[in-house]
């Protein structure tokens, strides 16, 4: 089975035993027009963790391009993380 803990660039292992990557590809600049061609690319130039958040307008979208990715990459290799409002 095949592991996060090799990740280009690093993983760090969190206390459930995952590991998580240590670089990841930010969306906040990227619009839902624009995100599956982003996601593609970046899973090609090796990300597979992706950061978005509600304000960023774009976290379905991101959703569904990681669902439709061009690459063969497995999904349990990937992950996602989305921001919380604090006000």
């Amino acid at each position: 089975m095949s592991s996060l803990k090799n990740v280009k660039g690093g993983a760090f292992k969190l206390n459930t035993g995952y590991y998580i990557p240590l670089f990841g590809f930010g969306t906040y600049t990227v619009t839902d027009k624009e995100v599956k061609h982003a996601v593609n690319e970046a899973l090609a130039c090796g990300y597979r963790l992706f950061d978005t958040a509600r304000y960023y307008e774009n976290e379905a979208e991101l959703g569904e391009a990681l669902e439709d990715r061009d690459q063969h990459e497995p999904k349990h290799l990937l992950r996602r993380t989305s921001g919380a409002e604090t006000h």
